[in-house]
């Protein structure tokens, strides 16, 4: 079993690719438009006692402690498993697992590794990285 963390998922979220993946799924029109102003022109400021830093505009990410940005995420993600074989998968968040049942462990390691390699791919393609300190696999035996 391969539990994986998805490093500053929120923050890294492809703006473009969110919407590319909205307008597959035949979300259009004043709601499509909605999440495309909620995502643009965010900026970030900082402020230590009375000092003040520059304002920054964000160019990637999604607010975090908004009510939609979970959302938003998990339809980013949603078709994660669909670049996945032969494993079962489940999503939560920025929170993923990816597992496999036999006794050979050595088959159960390559399908294992096989489908990292799949989502790392993924990864690379839609702008999210793996968390290596936060992703783990854990072996059950039977």
């Amino acid at each position: 079993m391969g539990f994986i963390d998805f490093q500053s998922a929120f923050d890294m979220m492809w703006r473009s690719g969110l919407l590319v993946k909205l307008r597959k799924l035949g979300i259009t029109g004043n709601i499509l438009s909605y999440i495309k102003n909620f995502l643009t022109n965010r900026a970030i400021q900082g402020k230590v006692g009375d000092a003040i830093s520059q304002r920054y505009i964000l160019e990637n990410g999604t607010a975090q402690g908004s009510i939609i940005s979970p959302l938003l995420f998990l339809i980013m993600i949603n078709d994660l498993p669909d670049s996945l074989c032969d494993v079962e998968s489940s999503l939560f968040a920025d929170d993923s697992c990816i597992l496999k049942s036999g006794r050979n462990l050595n088959h159960i390691t390559k399908y294992i590794q096989d489908n990292l390699n799949r989502i790392a791919e993924w990864c690379n393609l839609w702008g999210f990285k793996i968390s290596l300190d936060k992703t783990v696999a854990v072996v059950f035996p039977l």
